[in-house]
């Protein structure tokens, strides 16, 4: 076919904290490639997380004129940088799409704001973005957003079934992503990043921007299909599983344990509410090494206007449940919420050498609120600050200074100075 798509994932320095890993492989990179390599389509992926960005830059603007459609995964941390890239390769004549997670929320503001970028795919892309490459009209494809005639137009959203697609990792170099890996775990030689399941079946957080949040589960036996494949084909001995609701469906998951044909460590999100003795188990006799219990606040009433499910109780009885099974845990939280005042933050220290003294891990995610775009705290924000309103690019620390001041009685100094305390409890 003479169509051919070149997708980049552009990494980025996270100095505020605001992500948990920086090995894994773009999956949704990987999931796009997977399909359209399936209906026959040349596809190559570029990621600056294993290949400094100026080289990589340089690289694909020098092979420009041989792909016909530039794909780039946009988040939150990185928007910037791919539509500076973007502009460029436009320039050059080859389509721009994006998709993820922050083109996805911001898809509107994207398009009136940036004229170089021809579509955004959002949600799930791999049926809305084989149908633009075949041709089809712009207005049946769903999931996909356009200008046409100066008008933003927006299809329908329609979900896509993560059981019709296999993931094929010999698209990437994966053994690259495991050397970054290796160097802060010396514990599991060949880890992947994998995904059972997407979304979350609780989906009310105010600090969360998943713009599609309903959990879909992959057939256990497919589960197990693909990573039999994996095994054979790279040995694989440990598993990080994204979704963020592994442990909220107790038949899915006794499926998953009873059907389970070799043996992987797994690394997963769990909800502390969710976690039952018996949840408990079955993630042992699944393989499961670790898992992130989000923590957040200890005080109730900022969990409240969190949303969030899980209790300071719901927490600590859930890590000793885990550590029980021999199970790590890793706790996470979260400063600057909310109505945050110094008292709640020292409570929330508090209850981090708690937690510590229970589940005695080193590890720890600790992170400052921010009202990242998509999110209902962003919305919150918006309402405060209209100058927010129709922007599609944001500096970090304006909108944390600006939540703090507006929805907190702390500012950004009192919630970095407990971000460390907090890193510090883990530390010692």
């Amino acid at each position: 076919m003479d169509v051919k798509v070149i997708l980049i994932n552009i990494d980025t320095e996270d100095r505020f904290g605001l992500s948990g890993t920086n090995w894994v492989p773009p999956l949704g990179l990987v999931a796009l490639s997977s399909y359209l390599k399936n209906s026959g389509y040349e596809i190559k992926i570029f990621d600056s997380m294993i290949e400094n960005l100026d080289t990589l830059e340089q690289k694909v603007l020098n092979i420009s004129d041989e792909y016909t459609i530039a794909g780039f995964y946009t988040s939150f941390l990185n928007y910037q940088n791919v539509f500076t890239f973007a502009e460029k390769l436009k320039q050059k004549g080859v389509k721009i799409v994006i998709g993820g997670p922050y083109a996805s929320s911001m898809k509107f503001q994207i398009l009136k704001n940036r004229d170089f970028i021809d579509l955004v795919v959002f949600g799930e892309g791999e049926e809305a973005l084989l149908s633009y490459l075949e041709g089809k009209p712009l207005k049946e494809i769903p999931n996909i957003a356009y200008k046409q005639n100066g008008e933003i137009i927006i299809n329908k959203y329609k979900r896509f079934d993560i059981n019709n697609s296999c993931l094929d990792y010999t698209l990437i170099s994966l053994e690259k992503y495991q050397e970054r890996f290796r160097k802060k775990n010396n514990t599991f030689k060949a880890p992947v990043s994998y995904y059972a399941h997407k979304g979350c079946s609780w989906k009310r957080c105010i600090f969360c921007a998943i713009p599609y949040k309903s959990p879909q589960r992959k057939d256990p036996k497919f589960v197990w299909d693909e990573l039999k494949e994996l095994h054979e084909l790279f040995r694989i001995d440990y598993i990080y599983e994204t979704g963020e609701s592994f442990t909220d469906n107790i038949a899915w998951l006794i499926e998953l344990v009873n059907s389970k044909p070799i043996n992987l460590s797994w690394e997963i999100f769990g909800r502390a509410d969710m976690i039952q003795k018996e949840t408990a188990r079955l993630l042992k006799e699944l393989g499961v090494y670790k898992v992130f219990i989000g923590v957040e606040t200890a005080n109730l009433n900022l969990l409240k206007y969190l949303k969030k499910s899980s209790t300071p109780k719901d927490v600590k009885e859930a890590i000793s449940l885990l550590k029980s099974f021999e199970i790590n845990v890793v706790p996470s939280f979260m400063c600057g919420v909310l109505k945050e005042t110094e008292d709640t933050l020292k409570e929330t220290l508090y209850l981090a050498k708690e937690i510590k003294d229970i589940c005695q891990s080193n590890e720890v995610l600790v992170f400052p609120m921010t009202p990242i775009p998509g999110s209902p705290a962003f919305k919150m924000l918006k309402e405060k600050c209209k100058r927010y309103s129709n922007r599609d690019l944001f500096d970090i620390e304006e909108l944390q200074n600006d939540w703090y001041k507006n929805f907190c009685y702390v500012d950004s100094e009192a919630v970095y100075h407990y971000v460390k305390e907090i890193k510090n409890v883990f530390q010692d």
